[in-house]
């Protein structure tokens, strides 16, 4: 039998970990509550949520069946190790094979950065706000594109924003894959302020496909994925809305052909780390132990 992990599922109910935070904590009533509350806005889902935790050793006991256990990322990998100590001589890292992303043609005009985390609050939206703001102070022709599923709520927090800063937050809602792929066109980078241990977010991989540099937290597998490429030094803290400022400041400062030459270069980057075909045999060979 082999499991096959995309998440945290069998060590956290809620299947995220926190960045930094891994260990028994994560099957602590509080920690469920405290996400239900933050990511869902629901007192209701916290109170079912926190009472569902301990079904996480149910989840546990099943995956120590598995002859083998693939990881997606060596970070997801050494997590995995650290709650799990059972498991580390039958894990096996083989990475995503790589989405199906086209060469984006590049329309540069004034500066846009594109987000595709909705108003989550695990996918820092938060951070996102924060940074985005003290942006606008500086750089007001600056434009955010944002996707995905924003509440009621956070819509009108939104357009208190943009009568102040001059209607620089574009809201477009859940989009269609294509539909995000030509906004990579007109975007200067992808951010992704995720505060959470991302296993290997596909966001990442098809902004560096799309020739996009992605200004990215330095959590999970995403390091591992920029390594190597311009991208690297785009990385930050996570949670730390000043370091992304100064981020999406260092991406203002190059000229449209320096963000289009490393476009290039991200692309030809992922694409010789991520080779489907090696992916696709490196795959096989678990189910061969």
């Amino acid at each position: 039998m082999v499991v096959h992990l995309h998440d945290y599922q069998p060590f956290s109910y809620n299947s995220v970990i926190p960045a930094g935070r891994h260990g028994s904590v994560l099957n602590g009533v509080s920690y469920e509550a405290r996400y239900e509350v933050y990511e869902h806005g629901s007192v209701g889902r916290a109170v079912l949520g926190s009472l569902a935790t301990p079904l996480i050793g149910l989840y546990r006991l099943w995956v120590r069946q598995a002859d083998a256990v693939v990881c997606v990322s060596r970070r997801q990998a050494e997590i995995v190790a650290e709650i799990a100590p059972e498991l580390r001589g039958r894990i096996r890292v083989v990475y995503n094979p790589l989405p199906d992303v086209p060469p984006t043609e590049k329309r540069l005009g004034d500066p846009a950065f594109l987000y595709l985390g909705g108003d989550s609050y695990i996918k820092g939206f938060h951070v996102l706000l924060g940074a985005s703001r003290k942006i606008l102070e500086h750089y007001p022709n600056v434009e955010f594109l944002l996707a995905g599923r924003f509440r009621d709520s956070s819509r009108l927090l939104v357009e208190k924003l943009n009568r102040r800063f001059n209607e620089a937050y574009r809201v477009l809602g859940y989009l269609k894959h294509e539909d995000i792929v030509r906004l990579h066109g007109e975007s200067y980078a992808l951010l992704f302020p995720s505060v959470v241990e991302e296993p290997s977010p596909y966001a990442v991989l098809e902004s560096m496909l799309a020739g996009t540099i992605p200004i990215a937290s330095r959590v999970g597998g995403v390091p591992e994925i920029v390594e190597g490429t311009p991208a690297e030094r785009m990385l930050f803290t996570p949670g730390d809305a000043g370091e992304l400022v100064d981020r999406i400041e260092h991406v203002l400062s190059f000229s449209k052909e320096q963000l289009v030459d490393m476009g290039f270069k991200l692309r030809e980057s992922v694409t010789r780390k991520f080779n489907n075909e090696r992916i696709k045999r490196e795959l096989m060979k678990v189910f061969t132990i």
